[in-house]
């Protein structure tokens, strides 16, 4: 764990703006399969790929954010979804997985906060991720007037694709989730 403490959006989630169809059918995510949630929040999304991966699979779900973290063990617990791990975790690296343990690794509206101060976020995520793992990012288009963090953070579609090949991923594609939010896909 290090000194880090990326709590700057803690509470918020991009959650209710997406497609949740649209956003699985992207990642892809199959039955059996592992699913990595950094920068988790309340794991809106964690619990929907507990729903995708099922018992066979597991999901992981990390934050600096206890009250985020707490809130969604105790609605894995009340879901019966045992294959949910919660932890109170740095996401700028050092996780406690093993490598090549991962099949997709979700970070949304991450990236523009962590991954531009922390590099180490994308060795990691390396290390985890099985050899044709995918990595999905959500992150906010620069449109004024629209909810989530300043336009002076947000990312364009080049900026990410730009930070993510410079950490050693292949940009696969793009995918709209709304007018103000994107996807973007890449693989190890």
């Amino acid at each position: 764990m290090g000194e880090h403490k990326h709590l700057h959006g803690a509470g918020k989630s991009s959650y209710s703006f997406v497609d949740k169809e649209r956003l699985l059918n992207a990642i892809g995510l199959g039955r059996g399969e592992t699913f990595l949630d950094l920068g988790c929040g309340r794991g809106e999304y964690s619990l929907l790929a507990a729903g995708q991966a099922g018992p066979d699979g597991g999901v992981f779900s990390f934050d600096l954010w206890t009250e985020g973290i707490e809130a969604l063990r105790q609605a894995a617990e009340k879901g019966n979804i045992s294959w949910l791990h919660a932890e109170v975790q740095d996401i700028a690296g050092n996780y406690p997985l093993a490598g090549n343990s991962i099949d997709a690794c979700l970070l949304s509206t991450v990236v523009h906060d962590v991954g531009r101060e922390h590099p180490g976020m994308f060795e990691e995520i390396r290390r985890v991720l099985r050899p044709e793992g995918r990595v999905a990012v959500i992150e906010y288009s620069k449109v004024e007037d629209t909810p989530g963090p300043p336009l002076s953070v947000r990312m364009e579609e080049n900026e990410l694709v730009g930070l993510m090949e410079s950490n050693g991923f292949a940009h696969v594609s793009t995918h709209p989730l709304a007018g103000f939010l994107y996807l973007a896909l890449f693989s190890r």
